[in-house]
This record gives structure tokens, C-alpha cells and sequence, in this order.
């Protein structure tokens, strides 16, 4: 049987005809609610709501159901080597810096904090990961094993940190190397990691996360 999925809504018919009715009833009335993110209109605000949605959520790619991607994207690659951009001064304050985000991103603020430093600087907390994920878990591991004196660039972490562990595939990689650096210290690390790399789904955390740190264009 056919599916036929309005483009505005997401609504699905299974005739031809109603959906044809139902796209028209979009088309004729008058689109007052514009979306703040992109040049998008929509005649009913609940269709608005759920569109800026796609704004909002990052749109995280699965290496495996339930765990996010680590190797970059292509446009993560490309952007890495670019000549770095000067960042607009309201991120460099963390009071402007956090009032301008939640001004965008109102409860979802988070995903909209620009980061000031390192080969992304210029791009928002949700397009780091949609974009690279090992890079993010790299760096907050790094953060988390020997903090930050610069108070500026540590408020950006703990805010990152905050940001991605509300997103499940890419929390279980935090715990899990959490949970390796413990057993490691109980003398337990080989033998759980030994029978981890039997799984034919299974890649190494440490080789992912060289991968994130090479800037794997893939």
C-alpha cells in the first residue's frame, strides 16, 4: 500500500485523493507563523512547532542502533581546514554568551552555544554533534581528566557536557569509557575488553577517538 507524507506536517495518507486535498488546505491559507531560524512559513502554529524542532534536536548519526557515529563528517573535515574565523564577541562573555543562547534557543539554549576555541570555533554545541562526535567526546574527556583555568572556555565545557549526556547514543560512550578507566584501575580492563572486540560491531574506543582526533573525513 502507498504512503502518502505531507512535506509540512509529517501527516500520512494512504489516498492519493485525501492527500491531495489535505496539501491543498496548506497551500490556500495564509502562512502567519514565520520560523525565527530559517525563511520557512507555516499557516498553523502547531505545523511551526514541529518544524523548528529540526532546528532545535541535533540530528545525530548512528554508528549502530542506540550509539552515535565518532568519525567526522565531510563538511566537519572541510571546515577543520579552514583558516579560523574571528568569533563574534557576545560568545566570548559568558553572560552575553548564555543570555544570546537562550534568547535563540530558549529551553534547548545549549545546543546553541557558539564554541570560541579549537578547530570548530564559530560552530553551535548542536552542529558539533551532528557533525563529530569523537572530537567532542575527546575533548570532554580531556576536560574531565584535567579541567580548565580559563573560566571561559570551562563554563563552555561544563555547558557541553550538560548538552550532550541529555542525547542517550552519545552518553553511552561517555559511560562506557567511564566504566573502562574504572576497571582498568581494579585490574578488570583486559579481560571486559577483550570480550567487548569479539563483537563483530565493536570498535575500540581509543581507535575511534585517534580517528576523531585526525579529523576523519568519512
Amino acid at each position: 500500500m502507498d504512503h502518502y507524507i505531507c512535506r509540512v506536517c509529517n501527516k500520512t495518507f494512504n489516498i492519493q485523493s485525501n492527500y491531495k486535498r489535505h496539501i491543498e488546505g496548506h497551500n490556500s491559507r495564509p502562512k502567519r507563523f514565520r520560523c525565527k531560524h530559517c525563511v520557512k512559513s507555516f499557516a498553523l502554529k502547531q505545523h511551526l512547532d514541529r518544524h523548528e524542532k529540526v532546528h532545535t534536536y541535533p540530528q545525530i548519526r548512528m554508528y549502530k542502533h542506540g550509539e552515535a557515529l565518532l568519525c567526522c563528517t565531510s563538511t566537519a573535515a572541510e571546515f577543520s581546514k579552514q583558516p579560523q574565523k574571528a568569533v563574534s564577541p557576545i560568545w566570548l562573555n559568558i553572560k552575553s554568551a548564555e543570555r544570546n543562547a537562550k534568547k535563540i534557543g530558549r529551553e534547548h539554549w545549549r545546543g546553541h552555544i557558539v564554541i570560541t576555541f579549537g578547530k570548530y570555533a564559530g560552530t553551535t554545541f548542536k552542529w558539533l554533534v551532528e557533525n563529530d562526535v569523537g572530537w567532542v567526546l575527546w575533548l570532554l574527556d580531556e576536560f574531565r581528566r584535567k579541567g580548565d583555568k580559563n573560566e571561559q572556555m570551562r563554563w563552555q565545557k561544563e555547558n557541553l557536557l550538560n548538552y550532550v549526556t541529555d542525547f542517550e547514543p552519545i552518553r553511552i560512550h561517555l559511560d562506557r569509557k567511564l566504566k573502562l578507566e574504572e576497571d582498568k584501575k581494579r585490574g578488570t580492563h583486559t579481560k571486559d575488553l577483550t570480550k567487548h572486540s569479539k563483537n563483530s560491531g565493536y570498535t575500540g574506543d581509543a581507535k575511534l577517538l585517534s580517528i576523531a582526533e585526525r579529523g576523519c573525513p568519512c
